[in-house]
């Protein structure tokens, strides 16, 4: 088994829940109200926890960028 094999399965978890976040937390205009972007933070911060991944602050921002572009694009990146 590759490296590719064991790691797409938890990638794949990993991106379905923050797409979750995206239905759950997300509302029009959430970026724009320090609670919207709090709830989206903390939302994303508990999912990365789940997987050990918490710390990695690249990660938390690559996240939170792709959760911006869903929610600012109706849910359809482009």
């Amino acid at each position: 088994m590759t490296d590719g094999q064991i790691w797409r399965p938890i990638v794949e978890r990993v991106v379905g829940d923050i797409d979750e976040i995206v239905r759950l937390v997300g509302f029009p205009g959430w970026q724009h109200t320090s609670a919207g972007e709090r709830e989206v933070k903390k939302a994303l911060r508990k999912t990365l926890f789940q997987y050990k991944l918490h710390a990695e602050d690249e990660l938390f921002e690559k996240a939170y960028k792709y959760i911006k572009q869903l929610l600012l694009t109706g849910g359809q990146l482009q």
